[in-house]
């Protein structure tokens, strides 16, 4: 190539990449400065002069090298380069995400030096490597090419220098990622792509398989549209959920929820990666649990129940597979809402003659509203249509757990109406308040209630 002549592209090679590939591109270079050249001195003579062929005469002058054709007297001084003189040739690569976003780092280069020069004996024979790499970020496309910029790139004295590239090589690792689809919180796909040539894969979202021809997802149960965020037919248990559509998809909460085969709702929690997923306890599965903090406290509370006599209702959740009961954690005061149970592990409550209940026995409380929905649910909608399913758990499970745990005494009780409040102990089976967490949990619920008003007006 040479800028002078016009003669500024070279070979170029485009690549499909995706995430995890690694890109390595290497050329090897030479540069001959052809400003000294003199009539009947062309850039072969010169090479040939360089390369020991007879017929030439080759001189050193100092720090330049002096040629000349025996047979006509034609010379030419071959002088070093400075830096801005040298030519402006390059190895370069730019990427092309296939999203249009760009990244920060889009491109690069690695440019021919003074190491590529042509200028005496001992640079015959001897190449620069230009070298890049490049791990891919990003689904995209890769350019890699050969190129020089043009002649109005230089001083006037440096525009007529050849650059001959060789060997140029191009090697595209693969990454281990051979298909990844990023979903939409409803399980609608963006930005998914997979390594060219091989087999797609239609498990996708929660791992269920994608029905390409229909435009839905087989749950086995039944049919989902991720489009839509709804089941494509009716809800076999809509008995249970009368207060939502039976097409409705994990009661509108895909975050915290999953259905896994289009019938029941499993527990989520987020752990020490960050990655959402659940854990199902059986009342003997401890050992397999997550170390997660929500999880050990929850079976922690449920050890606590049952070894002290109560936690009747906990015991029937865990001990029927039947049963499927989703405990969720939350900051707020626990509750059970159709059911699901959520649960703030440090929240016990305390009622109006005073009793304080540990955060244990709240749980056992609204886990025998979860249970009577699940195995009696007309009977659990009609008293919760009144106090009647209230006073049933507060006259029942609550009342043995607290006694159980030594929250009150045998001939005591916690409460006879369905007030309190809800007050930050010193763990999950701790009835003790803790009176500064106290107040700074209430201040906190206060101005988070402000901020949510203002934010509506």
């Amino acid at each position: 190539m040479n800028g002078s002549r016009g003669e500024r592209q070279g070979p170029r090679k485009t690549l499909a990449v995706m995430a995890g590939d690694t890109i390595r591109a290497r050329v090897r270079a030479k540069y001959l400065d052809l400003r000294q050249e003199q009539p009947g001195l062309t850039a072969d003579m010169i090479l040939a002069a360089l390369s020991g062929a007879p017929g030439y005469t080759v001189t050193v002058e100092g720090a330049a090298t002096r040629i000349a054709v025996n047979s006509t007297g034609a010379t030419a001084l071959l002088n070093p380069l400075e830096e801005e003189q040298q030519p402006k040739a390059f190895l370069s690569w730019q990427f092309l995400p296939a999203n249009g976003k760009k990244l920060d780092e889009d491109g690069g280069f690695d440019q021919v030096s003074a190491a590529a020069a042509i200028s005496n004996k001992t640079g015959v024979g001897n190449h620069e490597v230009l070298e890049v790499e490049y791990i891919v970020k990003q689904k995209g496309w890769i350019n890699l090419e050969l190129d020089m910029a043009g002649a109005d790139s230089y001083e006037a004295e440096s525009r007529n220098i050849d650059v001959y590239f060789d060997d140029f090589e191009v090697a595209h690792h693969h990454g281990l990622i051979v298909q990844e689809d990023s979903y939409y919180p409803f399980g609608l796909t963006f930005n998914e792509y997979k390594m060219e040539g091989t087999l797609a894969n239609k498990f996708k979202y929660n791992g269920k398989e994608e029905q390409e021809e229909w435009g839905v997802i087989d749950y086995g149960a039944r049919m989902y549209q991720a489009d839509l965020g709804r089941w494509f037919n009716v809800d076999p248990l809509a008995d249970s959920s009368w207060s939502f559509t039976p097409y409705h998809y994990v009661a509108n909460n895909p975050i915290l929820l999953v259905d896994p085969d289009g019938r029941d709702f499993y527990i989520w929690y987020e752990n020490d990666k960050g990655k959402t997923v659940h854990f199902r306890f059986n009342g003997s599965n401890a050992a397999d649990a997550p170390d997660n903090k929500f999880v050990q406290q929850f079976i922690t509370a449920y050890n606590y129940n049952v070894e002290n006599g109560g936690g009747e209702k906990m015991q029937a959740i865990a001990g029927n597979s039947d049963i499927k009961i989703g405990v969720a954690e939350t900051e707020f005061s626990s509750q059970h809402h159709l059911g699901n149970i959520y649960w703030n592990p440090n929240a016990g409550a305390e009622y109006e003659n005073g009793t304080v209940v540990s955060p244990a026995t709240v749980l056992e409380h609204e886990s025998d509203h979860a249970n009577q929905r699940a195995t009696n649910y007309k009977q659990w909608d009609n008293d919760s249509r009144s106090n009647k399913e209230e006073l049933r758990v507060i006259n029942g499970s609550e009342q043995k757990t607290a006694k159980a745990n030594g929250e009150i005494p045998k001939n005591g009780v916690t409460r006879t109406r369905h007030e309190g409040k809800a007050v930050i102990t010193y763990g999950p089976t701790s009835n003790k308040v803790n009176k500064a967490a106290t107040q700074a949990h209430q201040k906190r619920l206060i101005e988070r209630a402000k901020k949510a008003l203002d934010q509506n007006q």
